[in-house]
């Protein structure tokens, strides 16, 4: 009787940002597909653990909250007793953390003085900071043995009865929704103005007869509040802002037809599902962290201090969200996104 071969686990950490593990979803497909023998095992966060467990190259998701539960996840680590592990974030702690978990052939990118802890250390040039998050986690996974992917494609699949609670209960089908997320947990730099947000749902909403829904996190309702002001009274807009778990999220974002959103993790996923979308990027860099989708139009400020990587604005004005009008974004959303699969 043959014996089958043991697969080999290899525990991977996950990013900490739900659009830093949705771009990341390649990274998998191409290890699984280099790696044939292995299983992958993501320690993720709680917040992004559902990102995880719906990519299809992994076996397993460890939740557990590293920052506040360390000696949690390190006696979790000990106890399984992982060989192999490759570290997806940049950061000191990722790689103290595998180390302390016992896990002995590290991999990694070499920053943050980390690299006498890595096994495997990758140098991280210039050249590959400049490139699309996409295609520098496809770079760490090449280097780890990962297959090559000539065209990388955002995996992100919901659950049906996740999908028709959403339908049952608010999103029901043979609609047409234009979802708005008008939130950025990264900080203001990055949050559009609720009253231009407001200004396009009144223009596109009645001429083109969609729906508005609101998309955010709990800490974003008196954005939304603030856009609900603003629209006109004809518009009936469907507010979720706050009220979705991450899974009723994906469903109910997949349920729409044209999408209008900051640089945030909503964007990302609005992307996986190729939905037509345009993206303001104000103190962000739309070439590392932009949309990955053919379906995606980026508007950004071009102004000298975008972008700055900043939370909040040094000098108190966020012009580069200020110089981004109403009008720029109908513009994109009538000329480069309606007419597709609308």
């Amino acid at each position: 009787m043959m014996m089958m071969e043991k697969k080999e686990k290899i525990i991977v950490k996950g990013f900490n940002w739900i659009g830093d593990a949705v771009m990341a979803s390649p990274f998998f497909q191409s290890l699984k597909e280099g790696l044939k023998n292995i299983e992958i095992v993501v320690l993720s966060r709680p917040w992004t653990a559902e990102v995880y467990k719906n990519n299809p190259y992994i076996e397993e998701v460890i939740e557990v909250d590293d920052k506040r539960e360390k000696i949690k996840a390190i006696k979790i680590l000990n106890a399984r007793k992982f060989e192999k592990g490759i570290l997806l974030p940049k950061s000191l702690s990722s790689a103290l953390l595998l180390k302390f978990g016992g896990v002995n052939e590290i991999s990694g990118w070499d920053t943050q003085l980390r690299g006498y802890l890595l096994k495997n250390k990758f140098e991280l040039t210039e050249e590959l900071k400049s490139k699309h998050q996409v295609y520098l986690h496809l770079e760490l996974a090449y280097l780890c043995g990962g297959k090559q992917i000539e065209k990388p494609k955002l995996a992100l699949n919901t659950l049906p009865d996740i999908d028709e609670f959403v339908i049952n209960n608010w999103l029901p089908k043979d609609k047409k929704y234009f979802g708005i997320n008008s939130g950025a947990a990264f900080g203001p730099a990055k949050r559009w103005r609720p009253d231009y947000f407001a200004k396009v749902i009144n223009y596109i909403s009645k001429k083109y007869d969609f729906i508005p829904v609101l998309f955010g996190a709990e800490n974003e309702r008196q954005i939304g509040a603030e856009i609900l002001r603003n629209l006109d009274d004809s518009i009936k807009a469907i507010n979720l802002i706050g009220k979705t778990s991450l899974q009723q999220l994906f469903s109910a974002i997949k349920q729409c037809k044209l999408f209008l959103t900051n640089d945030s993790g909503p964007m990302h996923i609005a992307a996986a599902f190729d939905i037509p979308l345009v993206a303001v990027f104000g103190s962000t860099n739309a070439k590392t962290t932009g949309p990955f989708s053919d379906y995606a139009v980026v508007i950004e400020a071009n102004i000298e201090c975008s972008p700055c990587i900043e939370k909040t604005c040094k000098f108190n004005t966020y012009q580069c969200m200020k110089v981004i009008t109403p009008e720029l974004v109908i513009e994109a959303l009538e000329k480069k996104c309606i007419f597709k699969g609308n």
